[in-house]
């Protein structure tokens, strides 16, 4: 039987609230449980994929290489970062590439989509494609 669904997820080891053991045991808890049901499109960046390449092994499992300046909300970084300055609630605990990478999810769910046939000889449509994690990201 051949997957119905594809997944999209990102991991990229950005200052946040959570250690990056916490995610650690999450991504394994996630990834060890990825099955012929479904796709999964995990984009990330070089300085945080090595947790990921022990998953590569499963057929269903794709990583896609994107540093976060390729991300289209990079092109408003001076925002992002103003933004996280003004915002005293987080802005201790995490930095502001972290908001970017929250709204960055709808754009990896549309590039999974635009690349499903060469990732997984299969198109996708757009009803079939959801974000699991809307971020995975690990202090550094």
């Amino acid at each position: 039987m051949q997957p119905i669904i594809t997944f999209s997820t990102c991991w990229y080891e950005f200052k946040c609230k959570f250690t990056k053991d916490h995610f650690l045991y999450w991504i394994d808890n996630f990834l060890s449980n990825v099955n012929a049901k479904f796709y999964l499109v995990i984009y990330s960046d070089k300085e945080s994929c090595d947790c990921i390449r022990p998953y590569l092994i499963n057929p269903n499992i794709r990583l896609i290489l994107k540093r976060h300046t390729e991300f289209y909300g990079y092109r408003y970084k001076d925002a992002w970062i103003e933004n996280h300055e003004n915002n005293n609630q987080i802005n201790n605990y995490t930095e502001w590439r972290v908001n970017m990478l929250w709204c960055e999810k709808i754009h990896f769910v549309n590039e999974t989509i635009k690349k499903s046939e060469k990732l997984f000889k299969k198109s996708i449509e757009l009803r079939s494609v959801r974000l699991v994690f809307s971020v995975n990201y690990g202090k550094v």
